[in-house]
């Protein structure tokens, strides 16, 4: 036998390392393969914790914007519903400043729901100004409008809490 591999070298050593390398070849196309498998794998991986980070990003701020208003009508509520009503404009101002960021990350309801906020503040303000100012003991229209607005007011921690819910949930944001 091994003379018959002495004899045959000239053709049999080619044959065998064309069939080794072929061999090899294909072992490297298929592990080429799994690593692009792979590659595109973490590819889709990566994108689904870039678009996880978006979402928790944008919960984030809609939260800040969302604790903003719920303070802000804490505030309101806090400063109107004693005797003696302090002077609210400055922080209305304030707090319409620190909201026009809930344009970008709002659907419009929310956006008309905190310039709904806003105006009534400002009449809820310039009503305790005029009723500060009227010694009648008789209640008065502005008198009568302060106490709806007030009552609105107090209303909202829960109208504020059941509006926003939709989009402060994880699991609503697209």
């Amino acid at each position: 036998m091994w003379n018959w591999v002495a004899q045959n070298l000239n053709w049999l050593a080619p044959t065998v390392s064309s069939i080794i390398l072929s061999a090899l070849i294909i072992m490297v196309a298929w592990k080429q393969k799994n690593l692009r498998q792979q590659s595109l794998c973490i590819r889709e991986e990566q994108k689904e914790i870039q678009k996880q980070s978006v979402k928790l990003a944008l919960l984030d701020r809609r939260l800040a914007t969302y604790s903003l208003t719920r303070a802000f009508i804490e505030a309101v509520i806090a400063a109107y519903a004693s005797p003696g009503h302090a002077a609210f404009g400055k922080k209305i101002d304030a707090f319409t400043n620190a909201s026009y960021e809930a344009e970008l990350l709002f659907e419009p309801e929310i956006c008309a729901y905190i310039k709904t906020i806003i105006g009534n503040a400002k009449q809820l303000d310039s009503l305790a100004a005029m009723i500060l100012g009227d010694a009648s003991p008789q209640p008065s229209d502005a008198q009568v409008r302060f106490d709806e607005l007030l009552g609105w007011f107090q209303a909202q921690p829960r109208a504020a809490a059941n509006l926003f819910n939709k989009h402060i949930n994880i699991n609503n944001i697209e």
